[in-house]
């Protein structure tokens, strides 16, 4: 019994410590996303939030989800006036470059799945819907406003695909977006 007590003490105060480094080079963050996006060659606003786990300061894994905010995207739909609703979410792979600097950059990737839907322009009544899959790359410019705090300016592309909704490929809706990121945080 007491080289299984003394066993499990050598365990136990070694793992202490090694979970202790982890923790401190690790953290977590979280916060809104706003972007203008385009689709079917008209702007539109998009809103989400996106929370992660910071590995070492330079990676993350984590989650995302935005949802189209503009009613002004009107696909060629005959039978209703309607317009485009567009939701999606998924993981969130992420690279830091130079995580110590008051500018620096990121890049990274969500890959997940969505839904498109017409709506019905006066009533907001679903008319068809469909789900597609996404990866949406993005490259940001991040500045450091305080220990807790980080703001982002990116680029980003949705690449949609597989959706079967009449008058809409995948084409029509994968375009460029342009966002604003709030982090709020552990980076430390």
């Amino acid at each position: 019994m007491k080289r299984w007590l003394l066993l499990i003490g050598l365990l136990a105060g070694g793992a202490w410590p090694a979970a202790a480094q982890l923790i401190r080079e690790n953290g977590v963050y979280g916060g809104p996303v706003v972007r203008v996006v385009r689709a079917f060659e008209a702007w539109g606003v998009m809103g989400g939030v996106r929370g992660a786990w910071l590995i070492n300061r330079t990676y993350s894994v984590g989650l995302g989800g935005f949802s189209l905010l503009s009613r002004n995207i009107q696909p060629d739909y005959e039978a209703a006036p309607a317009y485009l609703q567009m939701r999606y979410g998924g993981l969130t792979l992420e690279y830091i470059n130079d995580p110590d600097d008051a500018i620096h950059f990121s890049t990274q990737v969500l890959l997940g799945v969505g839904e498109l839907a017409y709506a019905h322009q006066d009533t907001d009544a679903r008319l068809l819907e469909d789900t597609f899959y996404i990866a949406e790359p993005e490259m940001m410019v991040v500045f450091v406003v305080s220990p807790v705090l980080r703001l982002g300016l990116s680029a980003s592309f949705r690449l949609n695909t597989s959706v079967n909704l009449p008058g809409i490929t995948g084409v029509e809706v994968s375009d460029a977006g342009l966002g604003l990121t709030v982090r709020v945080g552990a980076f430390e």
